[in-house]
């Protein structure tokens, strides 16, 4: 082996074990970017600046969010806890005279224990404190703030403190005969606590009690339509939320487009209502619409091509004014554009009717295929009615010119 040979393979060496002389330095391994801290929000009984009855039970929600959110593409930032990623939030009372204070606060854990958050996902941790917990607060104006300090998680989540904006909240005792409207108010509260106790026999019975100081009370006949539903009492869930609604339109403003609002979390509960009612009766059975090229021809018009599709209801119930509202060309081999021509057949949105299960519907379209292209996909978007609903379709098939 020659002298330059041997300095070479040294060299080699010397880099192989990632040895550096005196003018080198080792390069060390890139950082990964910190994670941007998450949203935390507080609320205290339901609102920014709650106003706390000593002997009420109190009710604490912190809702963490992606500082993007709702948006997508952001980098995610996971939270890691014991048990749960609840376990890193705690909550800090301070004093109108600056000193802390602690309250006996129960933290429930979250579900699911880890959580990622993003773009679009977000997680909520509840506390309450109990009725009996609440007389012995001290009377005073408080500012409180949920901290989420995460210092201790694991590697590779979430490893920093982050804080919600303070309320303030103010501490009394109750004063004298309350108003039917803090009579709600107090015993919706008492309601919400049971039921965040799983104490939901004490919840309903309360709730009862209202209704009958408070025939018209909304925000009771709502919360009662959610117990029934979620006990399998469809249909008096439905009776509830109707009861609500006339409650509402007879309480609030008559409903002006653009000036007021209707009731549309009601509205949108009876929806659901009415559409599960008619799912039970029957049987869960829904449409489905597919569709499939059945033939296809050059028209005697230059470049238009002459395209049947067969749509059939493969579900297990009838679909009721099935249309296309869209149809689309994406070319996939060649060059040029695929577009409907409803000069020479039907125009959007199109009418496929109703189908029972297993019928089937043809359609003949029009198609300006340009010269260049080989082969193009053809989507139809859609929708149908049915039994309890309506639901959308977008179906697909690729072809050869």
């Amino acid at each position: 082996m020659t002298a330059a040979r041997a300095l070479l393979v040294g060299l080699s060496a010397v880099l192989a074990l990632g040895v550096t002389g005196p003018c080198g330095s080792p390069t060390a391994p890139a950082a990964s970017p910190p994670l941007p801290d998450p949203e935390i929000s507080l609320t205290v009984n339901g609102t920014g600046a709650a106003q706390i009855t000593r002997g009420a039970a109190v009710l604490v929600d912190v809702l963490a969010t992606h500082p993007n959110w709702p948006a997508p593409g952001v980098v995610p930032i996971p939270l890691r806890g014991s048990p749960s990623w609840a376990s890193l939030v705690r909550l800090e009372v301070t004093a109108s005279d600056g000193s802390q204070v602690s309250w006996p606060v129960t933290l429930q854990p979250a579900t699911p224990a880890s959580l990622t958050l993003d773009g679009s996902a977000y997680g909520t941790v509840r506390a309450y404190v109990t009725p009996a917990d609440s007389s012995l607060l001290a009377p005073g104006s408080y500012a409180v703030e949920a901290v989420l300090d995460a210092s201790t998680a694991p590697g590779g989540a979430y490893q920093g403190v982050t804080r919600s904006t303070p309320l303030v909240v103010v501490v009394s005792d109750a004063m004298g005969q309350p108003t039917p409207a803090e009579d709600e108010a107090s015993s919706m509260l008492d309601a919400r606590y049971r039921l965040r106790v799983g104490d939901v026999a004490t919840a309903t019975s309360g709730l009862t009690a209202l209704l009958s100081r408070v025939p018209d009370s909304v925000a009771a006949l709502a919360l009662l339509s959610d117990l029934d539903r979620s006990a399998g009492r469809t249909s008096d869930a439905l009776l509830h939320i109707n009861q609500a609604i006339k409650a509402s339109r007879a309480t609030d403003p008559p409903f002006e487009p653009g000036l007021s609002e209707p009731p549309n979390a009601l509205l949108a509960s009876w929806r659901d209502l009415v559409n599960a009612k008619l799912r039970a009766a029957n049987g869960n059975q829904r449409p489905a619409i597919s569709a499939r090229i059945t033939a296809k021809a050059p028209s005697t018009t230059q470049d238009v091509y002459e395209v049947d599709v067969t749509f059939t209801n493969t579900g297990s119930g009838p679909a009721l004014d099935a249309r296309a509202t869209a149809i689309r060309g994406r070319v996939l081999q060649g060059i040029g554009s695929v577009a409907l021509d409803s000069t020479l057949g039907p125009a959007l949105p199109i009418d496929i009717g109703g189908l029972d299960p297993g019928a089937s519907m043809t359609v003949r379209l029009y198609l300006r295929v340009d010269p260049g292209v080989v082969r193009y996909a053809l989507t139809e978007d859609g929708a149908t009615g049915s039994n309890y609903g309506t639901f959308g379709f977008s179906l697909t098939q690729a072809t050869y010119k």
